[in-house]
């Protein structure tokens, strides 16, 4: 547990959830088969609810800021991959 309190667990947790979050974002925009950026950024938001409601204290600020500020952009590129996959998919 110390490990993860450390600032390298911390950063690896850090880019493990946004990239859960991206993750998110393509598979919601690909099951919405439509407006897959928008699916994308409300899985980002409800993430970032969660976030909110399970914060833990302690952890630095900055990296606070960091995840909640890549959270949508996060969403929103998984939700841009989806849409560029059903195009090419289409044409």
């Amino acid at each position: 547990m110390s490990r993860m309190k450390s600032t390298s667990g911390l950063l690896l947790g850090l880019i493990i959830g946004l990239g859960f979050t991206m993750l998110g974002g393509y598979i919601a925009g690909r099951t919405a088969g439509s407006a897959e950026r928008m699916h994308g950024a409300l899985v980002a938001v409800i993430g970032m609810v969660l976030a909110l409601i399970f914060r833990e204290s302690g952890v630095p600020a900055l990296l606070d800021i960091a995840g909640f500020a890549g959270m949508l952009p996060a969403g929103l590129f998984g939700g841009h991959l989806a849409q560029k996959r059903r195009v090419r998919a289409g044409s």
